[in-house]
């Protein structure tokens, strides 16, 4: 098959799944209200899909170096058909949340593996490529509401858990037919074989620790803009329902441009500049705009989601260019470990923060730490990983 043929195969995959995700996402709590009998119960919903989304990166991305990417990413979307199902046919929270654990689990290789796939087809402009993928993944995220509230209104809110998990189901076809099994290694004498010994080595060498510290930072940015800061604007700006919506739109709009124009950028002129471009345009954003009007908020936080778009789509074609062809669906599924445990912790501790009346401070210190990432990166310099990190780690794995 060819690499154009996987390209559009797989995009369209994502993007049909991403929009049955924007679909369930606006009456899934509403049914978990009814099921619970109380809102308690919905805080919990994003926990579980959490856990499992987290917990299996790494496993699936280093059992997809050894067997393929393929069945992975098929699988993936056939776990999401299941969860789909689960959602429709439970009227308890044990389908529910059950369903939750399956979506997390099918969307890490979505997530993880589809970008490392593209890398390894299209060497020469990954950055393009992957931001492709990603931007149909938040158009999918974008327009999925609004498909959403026209289907529910002709056949019912329970209809569109059915029609994600045809969606799904359709993502899982197009897989099996475009996309050849790409992704399992070729070893040499000079590149060990995958293992956690190797990915130990990688993780913590210079080139790619800060670009791990700096997703995590990403993480627990978009958590934020889907959390606290649509909380600020309603409980302090007095945002309307519909405000927020345009807020969500412009949030998802905003991340899928920035995906398209920076991808080709970065394949011209180089990841680093824009991994260290990204995070200071962030943290200038979100470090500003407790202190603006509504206007100008919303203008500071499209800067900031712009900079994480490209700090996002920036640092995932650099640890991909980085790493070995035979290591790199484990580093795809670290990467999205990263970026999981922030996007759990993040909102958690910045909660704590409200909770003792240091909301804008919690804001400004988030925003310090988005630029110290920013002159890490800056100090660590444009190397990558030297022989000696592979090395060391294949003398790891044999003494281990």
């Amino acid at each position: 098959m060819s690499r154009i043929t996987s390209l559009v195969g797989l995009i369209v995959s994502a993007l049909l799944l991403m929009l049955g995700v924007g679909m369930i996402m606006s009456v899934l709590p509403g049914k978990t209200m009814i099921a619970a009998g109380s809102t308690h119960a919905v805080g919990y919903l994003a926990s579980a899909f959490a856990v499992s989304y987290v917990a299996l990166q790494v496993p699936v991305g280093m059992l997809a170096d050894r067997l393929g990417f393929k069945p992975f990413l098929a699988g993936g979307y056939l776990l999401c058909a299941g969860a789909g199902l689960l959602y429709w046919s439970g009227t308890s929270l044990s389908f529910l949340f059950a369903g939750r654990l399956l979506q997390g689990a099918g969307e890490v290789p979505i997530w993880a593996l589809g970008p490392a796939l593209f890398a390894a087809l299209f060497p020469d402009m990954r950055g393009k490529v992957v931001g492709l993928y990603n931007a149909a993944i938040h158009l999918g995220l974008t327009a999925g509401p609004f498909a959403g509230l026209l289907l529910s209104r002709a056949a019912g809110e329970d209809s569109l858990f059915l029609v994600f998990a045809l969606l799904s189901g359709l993502g899982a076809l197009l897989v099996l037919v475009t996309i050849r099994n790409t992704g399992r290694g070729q070893q040499t004498a000079k590149t060990p074989k995958p293992s956690l010994a190797v990915l130990r080595r990688i993780v913590a060498s210079r080139s790619v620790a800060p670009a791990l510290a700096g997703i995590a930072l990403y993480g627990a940015g978009y958590g934020l803009f889907i959390t606290h800061i649509p909380g600020d604007f309603i409980a302090v700006r007095g945002f309307s329902p519909e405000g927020m919506g345009v807020y969500f739109t412009l949030f998802y709009a905003t991340i899928s441009l920035t995906q398209l124009v920076s991808g080709p950028l970065c394949d011209r002129f180089g990841t680093r500049r824009f991994m260290i471009g990204g995070c200071l345009l962030a943290a200038a954003g979100i470090g500003g705009f407790p202190f603006l009007g509504d206007a100008a908020a919303l203008c500071a936080l499209g800067a900031s989601g712009t900079g994480l778009g490209i700090f996002y789509l920036a640092s995932l074609a650099f640890v991909n260019e980085t790493v070995p062809e035979e290591i790199r669906g484990g580093i795809a599924g670290t990467y999205f470990f990263f970026w999981g445990a922030g996007y759990f912790l993040g909102p958690l501790l910045f909660g704590k923060a409200v909770q003792y009346g240091q909301e804008t401070g919690a804001f400004e210190t988030f925003a310090l730490l988005l630029a110290l990432a920013a002159l890490v990166l800056l100090l660590s310099g444009r190397s990558l990983p030297d022989e000696h990190v592979f090395a060391g780690a294949a003398e790891t794995e044999q003494a281990e």
